[in-house]
């Protein structure tokens, strides 16, 4: 399991590109700041989920770039309900009270 919280707050950053509107630079801020909550098992799955429901979800073994989400597809629906349900284990043996939203 691995686990990456967003920074709360990138202020004025100037790291955001300059090409984005300032709405779309606020949306990124915003974004950034969401807590989310990844996992990478031992057979090459990568979800990653926030406390939206907003995820994206890898197949490592066929796409070890990430370039292919899986996570809308209705044929993977099974496989991110059953990683969300191991995030949400560790969490309950981590005491980590981040909420994730149930994924549809």
């Amino acid at each position: 399991m691995v686990v990456w919280d967003g920074p709360d707050d990138l202020g004025n950053d100037s790291r955001l590109p300059a090409y984005m509107s300032p709405q779309q630079q606020k949306e990124l801020q915003r974004r950034l700041g969401t807590p989310l909550r990844t996992i990478v098992t031992p057979e090459g799955w990568k979800l990653t989920v926030d406390v939206e429901g907003n995820g994206e979800l890898y197949n490592l073994r066929q796409d070890s770039a990430e370039r292919v989400n899986l996570f809308g597809r209705p044929e993977h629906r099974a496989a991110v309900r059953g990683l969300v349900e191991r995030i949400r284990l560790w969490q309950r043996a981590t005491g980590d009270r981040v909420a994730i939203a149930d994924v549809k």
